[in-house]
């Protein structure tokens, strides 16, 4: 279940990631922000301009500590989505424990008393020829998520993850609040 974590991708592999991941993004249908992420990553010079680059396409960061402890954060509180249409984002995941698990996400609706999973929204991390729902060991690395609402309204959401049993972060940092702004298609 373990592997050896790397300690640091090159500039060039991991901009090779990220072209790939623009590219998808942008297949699955977000032109606008996919065509100024390739436009970005193409001409970083650094790690710095890179994380720029990709960090309007990134909606959660994942990170693993040694002891296989999974945290998770919102990189924005707010989202707009339309009913009944997927929408894909990055995960950036930063693997210290160098794990080879799957990765699980699911939404909790916060607006039942007591909170419960949201039968109103799915949220999948894309698993598919191209990309893998499991780490794969290596210190930095990225997936994609895809969040499908099913009805209009505000919503808010508790993304909750974890990497297997006995991975949930301890004090409830495996989750990240999220607000979802579900547009009817007439709007």
């Amino acid at each position: 279940m373990y592997a050896n974590p790397e300690k640091k991708l090159s500039l060039e592999t991991r901009k090779k990631t990220l072209l790939e991941i623009a590219n998808d993004l942008k297949r699955f249908g977000d032109d606008v922000k996919s065509r100024i992420a390739i436009k970005q990553i193409n001409e970083a010079k650094n790690q710095s301009e890179l994380n720029t680059a990709i960090d309007p396409m990134t909606l959660i960061d994942v990170s693993i500590n040694p002891e296989s402890r999974v945290k998770i954060s919102s990189t924005n509180s707010k989202i707009t989505l339309a009913p009944n249409e997927s929408r894909f984002f990055v995960i950036r995941i930063d693997n210290t424990a160098g794990i080879t698990a799957t990765l699980n996400l699911s939404p909790i609706d916060l607006a039942t008393d007591p909170p419960a999973l949201a039968k109103w929204c799915t949220i999948e991390v894309v698993n598919d020829l191209i990309f893998s729902n499991h780490f794969s060991g290596k210190k930095q690395e990225y997936k994609l998520m895809k969040i499908t609402p099913k009805f209009a309204g505000l919503k808010e959401i508790r993304i909750s993850g974890d990497a297997g049993q006995g991975t949930q972060d301890l004090g409830f940092r495996a989750t990240a609040d999220l607000l979802l702004e579900v547009n009817s298609k007439e709007n």
